[in-house]
């Protein structure tokens, strides 16, 4: 079971979620408000809520009957049921969250010990984390979802009416003591306290490198081997796409029937000394002209696999998801070509058609086994085999798919020590410099999106599923130059023997995500000649 943080992300719910469940440990007009913006703008957003009540909480009569109200207006899109929890319970009220995306099968988990539906940035005291899971751990959520459903109630006009019971007020000394407790504790801690929210990426930066010194820290500290940095990068990554492999058994053979040797006279492989010869004849169906235009189609589907999705290992693809709705809408295209083709000649009926070539086939296949038996005719009984296979091959191309359809499967990111056998860092090397090169490809040819059907600003956003900052450049005639530059810098990492893979997809990222302002005198002082890639995307 794959679990991978996404600290970058500000909100857990994006736009491709459909459904979403909830236990929420206070509802208040903070949580009704999120319901309403989530709700709103997304017409088929479907959401489950579990609310907690409690003596004392803050979810009081008046919060649930304005809630109640905006269930009855947006059900059954929205559904709640209240869970009581008693006043002597060990119970702590806590909220999480689990979407799911219908179209592409996206878990996503959210945890936190506060009553919100939103992220506000670092509070001291809370918690809360966004992880990406698979379907087996969205199952085990669910299962605990479903046990806590059957203790809960639904939410009505006298279900609402809780006791109107408030926290005890302790004396203005109590207060004022507590906060010169916490006052002492700040200044005692000051050095290991979070760093106020910010909006700047470089503080943003420095944050993050501070975090990622002091896990390190702290996991030396505890005899483990610290977590690589980049891994949860990659993690990220993955979780946004599935490894692709075309399923070649579920397409319609292709229309050339192949005819056993045997059948027409010939041994099919014959031996004499260290000498071999192999015979084989092929029935083909339509003429090449035919044939060649269903071929493009059948090898179109590879094609099309190729420019939707980025390779990951040798005969390997991992496709975004947001490229899935377009490769099948092209798949869709290039299968209803090669119906049309088919049955524009076959028709309806595959037998009829079989019967109707009969005559010619036979008397080629005679002129074929004349060739080793002068004056001789097959007999019936081949001809009739010839024709029987002939008929299943075309009964499969009028009644099912003629291209292949593809399989997904999950793929996880595996960080580790590297050796002379061992390279854990390969896979996600060769990712990032196909997802690096595809957008600067895009800029600087002319010819890249020959052959595509979808709109090149679809193909841009299915395709960047690394935030890369050139993407916001796009439109822009003097990013092409930038761009050059950088496939250049990508082609010298990539080939640097020097350099380890992992090294590779910190420089590469580094050219993906830009270097913040805090590194850009350090390229600069390395390469005086080059301008840092930050300070030329600012130029643009």
């Amino acid at each position: 079971m794959e679990f991978v943080n996404d600290s970058g992300q500000p909100e857990f719910l994006s736009d491709d979620i459909d459904v979403f469940f909830a236990v929420i440990g206070q509802v208040d007009y903070r949580v009704i408000a999120d319901l309403e913006r989530f709700l709103n703008p997304n017409p088929k957003l479907r959401i489950q809520i579990l609310a907690c009540v409690y003596p004392a909480s803050s979810t009081q009569e008046d919060t649930l009957a304005e809630l109640l109200q905006l269930t009855e207006q947006l059900r059954p899109r929205l559904e709640v049921n209240l869970l009581p929890i008693a006043s002597d319970s060990e119970t702590s009220p806590f909220t999480t969250v689990a979407c799911v995306s219908k179209d592409n099968s996206q878990y996503r988990f959210w945890f936190e010990n506060a009553n919100r539906l939103r992220i506000y940035g670092d509070i001291p005291g809370h918690f809360g984390m966004h992880i990406d899971a698979d379907g087996a751990a969205f199952k085990m959520w669910l299962d605990r979802f479903m046990i806590l459903r059957e203790s809960a109630v639904p939410l009505t006009a006298l279900t609402a009416r809780v006791p109107r019971l408030v926290p005890a007020r302790g004396s203005l000394e109590a207060a004022e003591s507590w906060r010169a407790y916490l006052d002492s504790c700040r200044e005692l801690g000051s050095s290991c306290l979070p760093l106020p929210p910010t909006n700047a990426e470089g503080a943003k930066e420095v944050t993050q490198e501070r975090t990622n010194a002091a896990v390190e820290r702290m996991c030396r500290d505890a005899g483990i081997e610290p977590p690589d940095s980049l891994a949860p990068t990659l993690a990220s990554i993955l979780s946004k796409g599935h490894i692709v492999t075309i399923d070649k058994s579920s397409r319609t053979p292709p229309l050339e029937l192949p005819i056993k040797a045997e059948w027409l006279g010939v041994e099919s492989l014959r031996s004499v000394g260290l000498f071999s010869r192999e015979t084989k004849y092929r029935l083909r169906i339509f003429d090449d002209k035919t044939h060649k235009e269903l071929n493009n189609r059948r090898n179109g589907v590879t094609t099309l696999l190729k420019r939707l999705s980025f390779p990951i290992a040798e005969n390997l693809h991992w496709m975004p998801h947001a490229a899935k709705p377009l490769f099948q809408k092209e798949w869709k295209r290039l299968e209803d070509e090669a119906q049309a083709i088919i049955r524009g000649l076959i028709g309806k009926d595959a037998s009829t058609f079989a019967k109707r070539r009969r005559q010619a086939i036979e008397k080629d296949a005679n002129q074929f086994y004349q060739e080793f038996h002068p004056n001789e005719t097959i007999d019936t009984e081949t001809v009739s085999k010839i024709m029987a296979g002939l008929e299943d091959r075309l009964q499969s191309a009028v009644s099912g798919d003629y291209l292949p359809s593809v399989s997904y499967a999950s793929i996880s990111f595996v960080s580790g020590p590297e050796s002379t056998h061992v390279s854990n860092w390969a896979h996600a090397r060769t990712l990032l410099v196909a997802i690096a090169k595809f957008v600067r490809e895009a800029i600087t040819d002319s010819y890249f999106f020959r052959g595509y059907r979808v709109p090149q600003e679809e193909i841009i956003t299915a395709m960047n599923v690394a935030d890369d900052c050139i993407v916001h450049h796009f439109s822009n005639p003097r990013a092409r130059a930038l761009a050059d530059d950088q496939l250049g810098a990508i082609a010298q990492i990539d080939a640097d023997e020097l350099l380890s893979d992992r090294q590779k997809c910190e420089k590469l990222l580094a050219i993906i995500k830009s270097p913040p302002e805090e590194r850009k005198a350090n390229l600069q002082r390395s390469s005086q000649a080059t301008l840092s890639e930050s300070e030329r995307l600012h130029r643009l």
